[in-house]
């Protein structure tokens, strides 16, 4: 499979984004990463913050709903004209993680949920996080684990798209895409920012059974980081 620049910026992309979270395992794997972040923001105190990668607003809507007063910003036009057109609470600029267009210190606090997945440059995009948050300000984090059932299938996609065996469907998975990270790699990358606190959940049997809340959650990698890190200084 050649890629074709971008996948995650085109219009029918957007349309479509979300369609995961309206099927059964969608909203079971929503609600779980929801509730991790619930926790990991118990102590955070409501305030304005800078979403990066908003993508078509779906997590814009998490954090309003938590009080937060949210400028929203990604890169792909047709993103933000979905998130628009949801109704999506927040303000929305088109900027790319590598390049906010904020003075140093603008923002309280800052997030970036399943973004780093796709950033060119991840350690200018860390930078310009650091640059834009106010000494204490908090960044809030959600990566997807490169140890996880969910990585381990994507890397075999990748394998039948080198062989040329996936379907047009297939094709257009954004997480084709995405560059997975391990806990330490995500420490490693966000350091510069300040001390993290790491939560997880959606653990995944190979066959992709959400297997959180039983036993068998004990023998299976997270598929989803939630992340804390608050500046220093």
């Amino acid at each position: 499979m050649k890629k074709k620049g971008p996948v995650i910026f085109t219009r029918e992309v957007a349309e479509r984004y979300d369609s995961f979270y309206a099927t059964e395992a969608g909203a079971e794997v929503d609600r779980l990463e929801k509730g991790v972040m619930d926790r990991l923001l118990e102590r955070v105190v409501p305030s304005d913050l800078l979403e990066i990668g908003c993508g078509t607003g779906h997590w814009t809507e998490y954090f309003v709903s938590r009080g937060f007063a949210v400028t929203a910003t990604d890169p792909s036009e047709p993103m933000l004209a979905e998130a628009l057109r949801r109704g999506s609470a927040g303000a929305f600029i088109r900027a790319s993680a590598e390049k906010l267009p904020f003075p140093d210190g603008a923002f309280p606090a800052a997030a970036a949920v399943t973004v780093f997945e796709f950033v060119e440059d991840p350690e200018a995009a860390v930078g310009e996080i650091l640059r834009v948050l106010r000494p204490g300000g908090v960044f809030i984090g959600g990566f997807l684990n490169a140890a996880s059932a969910q990585a381990a299938a994507v890397r075999a996609a990748r394998e039948r798209a080198a062989a040329g065996l996936l379907s047009t469907e297939e094709e257009g998975d954004v997480l084709l895409h995405a560059r997975f990270r391990t806990e330490g790699e995500i420490r490693r990358l966000l350091s510069p920012i300040g001390r993290l606190e790491i939560r997880s959940c959606v653990h995944l049997s190979p066959s992709w059974e959400v297997l959180d809340g039983t036993p068998r959650a004990a023998g299976a990698e997270p598929a989803f980081f939630a992340v804390l890190a608050r500046k220093e200084g």
